[in-house]
């Protein structure tokens, strides 16, 4: 999902920020087969808001069902979640580096 947060940021970063919104994987360069479902939205109302890239990881076992999700506040900051409990990661073993167990 990185890949997908550095092309989102860089048309976040162009103004090109129309086919984001409500948009998928593929709209930020992502392939679907990595995950089950991907949505991802850009929120900017009113210099409100938090845009976002969920997924749920699919292939290995390990890791099937697990959910990762990218935030960008309003300033640019990406925060990331991740919860292990939603597939067979329950012990948080491959989270990634800077991301945050939601359980």
């Amino acid at each position: 999902m990185s890949a997908g947060q550095t092309s989102y940021e860089t048309m976040v970063n162009r103004g090109d920020t129309g086919d984001i919104n409500g948009g998928d994987a593929s709209d930020i360069g992502l392939s679907a087969s990595a995950c089950k479902s991907i949505d991802v939205d850009y929120a900017n109302s009113g210099g409100q808001g938090t845009s976002f890239i969920k997924g749920t990881v699919s292939g290995n076992p390990q890791v099937d069902g697990v959910t990762v999700e990218l935030y960008r506040d309003t300033d640019g900051a990406w925060q990331c979640y991740y919860d292990g409990s939603a597939g067979n990661d329950s012990s948080n073993e491959f989270m990634p580096d800077g991301c945050s167990n939601t359980t």
